[in-house]
C-alpha cells in the first residue's frame, strides 16, 4: 500500500523557499526554485502549442518532462536532507503519493511531472504503480485539512458539452450511466439550463462536469464559455458564446456538490497575472463548502486526450482513490498511439491537475465504511522515458483507448480545448 508524502513549502521572497513534511515546521529547510535561462526554457518548451511543438516527437517529449521533473526534484525535495529521508521512507512501500501544500508562486510549476532520479521504476511518480500528485492550496482561507467521507454510490454528475458555433470542436456522445456514476445532460448547454438541470437533480451525491472551452478575460479571471441558443430559422439555431466565471457552476446551487471536471484549457491556469482565487478552478474551490475536489487543465488540452482521461478516472473511482484514478488515466494518455488525426494527444498526460481540501481521497465505497486511506492503481502498460509503444502493444493500446473512450464517445482529436 502506497502513503501519503506530505511537502509543505513556504514561500520566503525571491526564489527562496522552506520545505518541510509537518506543517507545524515553521522553519523547515531552506531550498531555492530553479530560475536560470535553461529552465525557463525547457518550460517554454513543455507548454508550446504551436509550430514549435511539431518538432518534438513522445520520446523527446517524455525526455523534456523528465529533465524538468527532476530539477524540480532535485531542488525542491533533494535539496533538503530531511525532506528527502522522509519521502525515501515513505515511498519504499510504493508510490508514493506526492501531496503538495504549495504556496502561489510556486502553481505556476509543471508538478505532475515530478521525477526521482534514483527511482528504480524509472517513471514519473504521477505515472508510477501506486504513486500520484495532487495539490492542496496552501495559500487558501482555510488551509485546515477537511475530512470529506466517502460516498455511497451512485454518483450523480450534471454533464455540460458546451459547442459554441464559432469554436466548434467536435462531437461528443453522452457518456453512459453505470450503477457507480450517473449523469444528468445539460442540453443544450446554456448557464440558464445549467441552473435549472443542478437544482432539479434528484439524489445527494453531485459532481459536476464541464466539456468544452476556458479563457481568461482581460481583467484576468477565468472563465468557461456556455453557450447561449439563438434561433435562426424555424430549424436551426445558433449557440453564441455565453462566459461565466468558473465559480458561477456552484454560486448559489451548492446542495451536496462533492467533485467537479473542468475539461477546459487553461481551467486551472495561475501566473503573475492570474491568481489562483480568480481561476476557474481555484474560484470554484474556494467558494463552494462542499466541494472537496476539482480536476481542471494547466495549459490547453487536446480533446481527444481529455476524453481519455476524463472516461478512465470515472471508471476506477469506485474502485480507487482518485488521485490513483488520475494516475492511471495518465498512463491511458501516455499510451495512447501516434496517428494523423491525433499526433500529440500522448503528449498531455501531464496537463490535468488535481486540487484538493483534503487527503481523504475516497470518492465512492461501496462497503459502507467512510474512509479507504489507501489504494493501488491498476496501472496499465505504459511508456517509459525515452521509449515509445512497441509496435506489439499498440493493438491492445488502441483497444483500451477505444473502450475507454465509448463512455464519452469519438470527439473531434484534432482540436484543442
Amino acid at each position: 500500500m502506497s502513503g501519503v508524502f506530505h511537502l509543505y513549502v513556504r514561500d520566503l521572497g525571491e526564489a527562496n523557499f522552506s520545505v518541510g513534511v509537518d506543517r507545524a515546521d515553521d522553519v523547515g529547510e531552506p531550498v531555492a526554485c530553479p530560475d536560470d535561462a535553461d529552465f525557463r526554457e525547457k518550460l517554454a518548451s513543455l507548454y508550446e502549442r504551436g509550430l514549435g511543438r511539431l518538432q518534438i516527437d513522445l520520446p523527446s517529449h517524455d525526455r523534456l518532462c523528465s529533465e524538468l521533473g527532476e530539477q524540480l526534484f532535485r531542488s525542491f525535495i533533494g535539496a533538503a536532507p530531511n525532506v528527502y529521508r522522509e519521502f525515501k521512507k515513505i515511498a519504499v512501500a510504493g508510490g508514493p503519493r506526492v501531496a503538495l501544500h504549495l504556496p502561489q508562486r510556486l502553481f505556476k510549476l509543471p508538478w505532475e511531472v515530478l521525477r526521482d532520479p534514483e527511482s528504480p521504476e524509472n517513471n514519473f511518480i504521477a505515472t508510477t504503480q501506486g504513486g500520484s500528485v495532487f495539490r492542496c492550496d496552501g495559500d487558501g482561507p482555510n488551509p485546515r485539512v477537511i475530512d470529506y467521507p466517502a460516498l455511497q454510490p451512485p454518483l450523480h454528475f450534471i454533464f455540460v458539452l458546451s459547442n459554441p458555433s464559432g469554436r466548434f470542436f467536435g462531437t461528443v456522445a453522452p457518456p453512459n450511466s453505470t450503477r457507480d456514476v450517473k449523469f444528468v445532460i445539460v442540453d443544450p448547454a446554456s448557464f440558464d439550463k445549467y441552473r435549472t438541470t443542478i437544482r432539479k437533480a434528484k439524489g445527494d451525491n453531485l459532481g459536476f462536469i464541464f466539456i468544452g472551452h476556458g479563457q481568461v478575460s482581460a481583467d484576468r479571471i477565468g472563465h468557461i464559455v456556455f453557450i447561449d441558443p439563438i434561433r435562426e430559422n424555424i430549424f436551426f439555431h445558433n449557440y453564441a458564446e455565453n462566459p461565466r466565471p468558473g465559480w458561477s457552476v456552484v454560486g448559489g446551487v451548492e446542495r451536496a456538490l462533492r467533485l467537479g471536471f473542468f475539461c477546459a484549457c487553461e481551467s486551472a491556469w495561475v501566473n503573475e497575472g492570474t491568481d489562483f482565487s480568480n481561476s476557474v478552478v481555484g474560484s470554484t474551490l474556494r467558494r463552494s463548502k462542499s466541494v472537496g475536489y476539482i480536476i481542471g487543465a494547466q495549459t490547453p488540452i487536446d480533446a481527444h486526450a481529455a476524453q481519455i482521461m476524463l472516461g478512465t478516472t470515472l471508471s476506477t473511482i469506485a474502485d480507487s482513490t482518485l488521485d490513483l484514478a488520475l494516475t492511471e488515466a495518465r498512463n491511458y494518455v501516455r499510451a495512447i498511439p501516434v496517428s494523423r488525426t491525433q499526433p500529440y494527444s500522448a503528449f498531455d498526460w501531464w496537463v490535468p491537475v488535481l486540487y484538493t481540501k483534503t487527503t481523504n481521497l475516497q470518492i465512492l465505497d461501496r462497503a459502507e465504511t467512510s474512509f479507504v486511506a489507501e489504494a493501488v492503481a491498476r496501472v496499465p502498460p505504459a511508456t517509459a522515458p525515452g521509449i515509445s509503444v512497441p509496435l506489439e502493444a499498440r493493438p491492445l493500446v488502441q483497444a483500451i483507448a477505444r473502450d475507454v473512450t465509448d463512455l464519452l464517445g469519438n470527439g473531434n482529436d484534432a482540436n484543442i480545448i
